[in-house]
């Protein structure tokens, strides 16, 4: 509340407000995100995977996870392996620069799939074929620029599904002697 007085006026401010007539507003304190263990990102994204990352790593949002902020020029990694073959299936979004930052899945170190810009949830899914074991990683890549958005990716829900063994062919049967 302000007070007229002889050619001036005083305020008292409400808690957090400031300036000569409180006109300046508290700034929101940002939420914090915790940055989630490789335990805690199995149980979210539902996948009895073993997860590795990079600093600063990927933040517990809950119900999904979320890349840790990072600057310019850098990148920061989920990475799992899987026995192929089969079909991966995750869903995905990504706040960012467009054209320019991007949340990008990378199969046995080839770019296989990327979103940029303001993206929300998108279910994908990819087919990966031969035996063995396949690097599965996630990627957020920013650029040298510009900051956009939230400068952020975001995954939940990855499955795999191995293919059936294919069934062995019965063996022919010999034919009778005539």
């Amino acid at each position: 509340t302000c007070v007229d007085l002889v050619n001036s006026f005083r305020c008292e401010c409400p808690a957090g407000f400031t300036g000569d007539a409180c006109e300046t507003a508290p700034s929101p304190s940002p939420s914090p995100i915790t940055q989630a263990s490789a335990e805690r990102i199995s149980e979210i994204l539902g996948a009895p995977f073993d997860w590795t990352f990079t600093s600063p790593g990927w933040g517990d949002m809950q119900d999904y996870i979320s890349s840790m902020s990072i600057t310019h020029d850098q990148q920061v990694d989920l990475v799992t392996s899987v026995t192929g073959p089969g079909e991966l299936i995750w869903e995905w979004s990504v706040s960012s620069e467009s054209f320019f930052d991007f949340l990008i899945l990378f199969i046995d170190n080839d770019r296989v799939s990327r979103i940029s810009g303001e993206v929300g949830w998108v279910t994908n899914n990819r087919q990966i074929a031969g035996s063995g074991t396949h690097l599965v990683r996630f990627s957020y890549r920013k650029d040298y620029g510009v900051d956009e958005g939230s400068d952020r990716g975001y995954l939940r829900m990855v499955r795999w599904v191995p293919s059936p063994s294919p069934s062995p062919s019965p063996s022919p049967s010999p034919s009778p002697s005539p």
